[in-house]
């Protein structure tokens, strides 16, 4: 008698899986278009913050910062290393960095020097030579439909 019983149990089964398998499709093809429906928009957020990011770059490269900013910039850099201190991988960073190259980058003169004496016109020759005459290209991956 159980072997009759186990054995409607798995006919029983299979019916509600040819069921589910119906609604999987279903499911399957929703999910799809959502996946879709996602790329897209994350293509065009993309597509923006990158026109966004290479206007910012061409303003940089051809107007220097604002003294403002730069202390904004500064005063975040300065704050950030102080509590990066706090956490082991600054300490790792710290000895990896002094054993490859001999350079201490908890030593004032390695970090709070340099950045205080950074100018606008710094950052904008820097961007000059980094990004002036650049090759860009946008790549954008679509599905095949």
């Amino acid at each position: 008698m159980q072997v009759a019983k186990t054995t409607a149990v798995t006919v029983d089964s299979k019916r509600e899986d040819s069921k589910n398998m119906t609604k999987d499709k279903g499911l399957s093809k929703k999910i799809t278009l959502f996946v879709i429906a996602a790329i897209s928009i994350i293509s065009i957020v993309f597509l923006f913050f990158t026109t966004w990011i290479f206007k910012d770059l061409d303003k940089i490269m051809k107007e220097a910062p604002t003294p403002e900013e730069m202390n904004k910039v500064i005063a975040n850099m300065k704050k950030n290393h102080e509590q990066s201190k706090n956490h082991n991988s600054y300490w790792m960073n710290c000895i990896t960095s002094y054993y490859i190259s001999g350079v201490n980058p908890n030593d004032p003169k390695n970090f709070d020097h340099i950045v205080d004496k950074l100018q606008p016109k710094d950052i904008q020759k820097f961007a000059q030579s980094l990004f002036k005459g650049a090759d860009v290209v946008d790549l954008i991956f679509k599905p095949k439909q």
